[in-house]
């Protein structure tokens, strides 16, 4: 089963695929470490604007999604955020459960339509400014590029508006990421099984 995860930037995804994938024996895909590099990133304003979705390598993630649908291992590249670049990788092995989350997860249609299963993690923009400034995603330092007010203010919530939310109308199911983790992981194991 490929299972896609999508949802605004903080709605929990990560946390939940990484529950999954632990406890669950999933193989995890993420969206967001297939980015191009620095250099290929436009400038909005002042910042590099991260959150368009043809800074991510949808090729690359469609066919690596392929390779394991057909019992291959695929490496998995290790984005370095802070650095603007892929630096390693990480084996993921085919498994009964496939996950792949990222903001941008059913945006492309190939990607899309390969999907059994799509979820979509729904957050308030207030409660996402709030968890993305606040520092609440584990390893991100409060300081970062990403976690400033006017970077989420000029960037992410535009890109938000214009190509995130759209993305719930591919949902198949839609849940409430204020609530509690361990709802949202009860809901989801529940849509799959």
């Amino acid at each position: 089963m490929l299972v896609g995860i999508c949802g605004p930037s903080n709605s929990g995804k990560s946390s939940l695929c990484k529950t999954l994938e632990k406890n669950h024996n999933a193989s995890w895909m993420e969206v967001d470490h297939y980015l191009k590099e620095l250099e290929d990133v436009p400038f909005l304003g002042s910042y590099r604007n991260w959150d368009l979705p043809e800074n991510h390598r949808f090729d690359v993630l469609f066919g690596d999604i392929q390779k394991l649908l057909r019992g291959k291992q695929v490496k998995h590249p290790i984005y370095a955020f802070r650095k603007g670049r892929i630096q390693g990788s990480r084996e993921v092995r085919p498994s009964d459960m496939i996950l792949v989350d990222g903001f941008y997860a059913f945006y492309d249609e190939r990607v899309r339509d390969l999907y059994d299963l799509k979820i979509y993690l729904d957050l308030p923009e207030e409660e996402l400014i709030r968890r993305r400034v606040g520092g609440d995603k584990e390893g991100e330092w409060p300081n970062f590029v990403f976690r400033r007010r006017d970077y989420i203010e000029n960037i992410v919530i535009p890109m938000y508006r214009e190509y995130g939310a759209t993305q719930k109308s591919y949902a198949d199911f839609v849940i409430d990421a204020t609530l509690p983790r361990e709802e949202v992981l009860a809901q989801v194991l529940s849509i799959i099984n």
